[in-house]
């Protein structure tokens, strides 16, 4: 059985300032488990800046997360197979921790 475990990176420095106003940089990483073998490890988001809080949607086939871009988080949704990351939601306020509506495919 094979099973898909987002892994997300320790948190960066961003560089010199005071420390209430760094944000952390992190990534998104997928990788499968089959067997108790580690598969291989895919980097999902590549950019500076926060990308964090990854939730599977029903299917495993995408992932939504949080990720600041322009001074707020929104939302996005990344397809695993055609590596397109979209933004699904975006408010003149920041949005955190998607979360799949059970039997949907709503966040």
């Amino acid at each position: 059985m094979k099973l898909r475990l987002p892994l997300l990176t320790l948190a960066l420095s961003l560089g010199a300032g005071s420390l209430s106003a760094q944000i952390a940089s992190t990534d998104i990483f997928v990788f499968e488990v089959d067997g108790g073998q580690l598969g291989e490890i895919r980097r999902i988001t590549d950019r500076e800046g926060y990308d964090n809080q990854p939730r599977f949607l029903p299917g495993g086939r995408e992932v939504v997360y949080s990720s600041m871009r322009d001074g707020q988080t929104d939302i996005y949704r990344h397809d695993l197979k055609t590596g397109e990351a979209t933004r699904v939601l975006a408010s003149e306020h920041s949005e955190y921790s998607p979360t799949p509506i059970p039997g949907t495919q709503s966040i």
